[in-house]
């Protein structure tokens, strides 16, 4: 294994590793179901995948109610997205294990969710579609991340060409009350969604609502506000396309794209 994937293994398991060993200590040394998960939960720690895979495989045949089964299906996914790199395996594993979990609300959205995105980029977007349809049912998400998984969905339908079921989706968030964050967020991607479909009346509106909102977050503001700096330049209001370059001098990530765009704007109009 290369040291770069040693390394991003290591990053992804590091928190997850703590906490397992904090647990391992607690664990009834002679209860023969435990013993058999706490074996498979070392071999996961101490980096030997395939014990603990095999372990925690023998561990779901053996023990069909068993109160780890929760733990030992996002184990084997772990294993199979992170070392095995096998997004078709993890997917059907995420997915197999939401069947167990139908009445608990708070486990089957976090396994929906990585499913949703495992389908996505795999670009099995209507298989996406249906995992990101299926969250949005459960009433009690939190707002920020309801409108996370709106925007991902909205993303993928994009990526399906399917424009207007995008559009819809971000018209909807659009209409709920939200945290000025997250109403930043979702009026900026409805804006850029529209100046996307040739809407560019409506984006402008949008756009300049988000730069407008002292309120709103800068990496925000800083976004809409070089959209609609480019919108207006190619309307040729290079003054007010400038003018507004010019103040995102100082919150926009990247300060050369905007000297960059000024240097542009002053030679179009020599």
């Amino acid at each position: 294994m290369s040291f770069q994937r040693r390394f991003l293994i290591g990053i992804a398991f590091a928190g997850l590793s703590l906490l397992l060993l904090g647990q391992a200590g607690c664990r009834e040394k002679g209860d023969v179901e435990t013993s058999s998960v706490v074996a498979a939960r070392s071999a996961f720690i101490e980096g030997e995948y395939l014990r603990a895979e095999e372990g925690y495989e023998t561990y779901l045949q053996s023990y069909p109610n068993g109160k780890y089964r929760l733990e030992a299906w996002e184990r084997l996914a772990d294993i199979s997205q992170y070392v095995r790199n096998a997004p078709a395996k993890t997917v059907k594993l995420l997915e197999s294990s939401v069947l167990e979990y139908g009445g608990d609300p708070q486990t089957i959205s976090r396994l929906l969710l990585r499913a949703a995105r495992m389908r996505a980029a795999l670009k099995e977007y209507d298989k996406a579609g249906v995992l990101y349809a299926r969250l949005l049912d459960n009433d009690a998400l939190p707002q920020a991340l309801r409108v996370d998984i709106v925007l991902e969905y909205a993303q993928s339908r994009q990526e399906a060409h399917d424009e207007a079921a995008a559009l819809a989706l971000v018209q909807q968030a659009a209409a709920t009350p939200l945290a000025p964050e997250l109403e930043a967020r979702v009026s900026l991607e409805l804006g850029l969604l529209r100046l996307r479909l040739g809407q560019k009346r409506e984006a402008e509106s949008l756009l300049r609502e988000v730069y407008d909102k002292s309120a709103f977050p800068q990496a925000l503001r800083a976004r809409a506000g070089f959209a609609l700096a480019s919108l207006l330049q190619e309307r040729r209001e290079t003054g007010e396309s400038a003018r507004i370059l010019e103040s995102l001098r100082t919150i926009y990530p990247n300060p050369q794209v905007i000297e960059q765009q000024l240097k542009t704007l002053e030679s179009n109009t020599k």
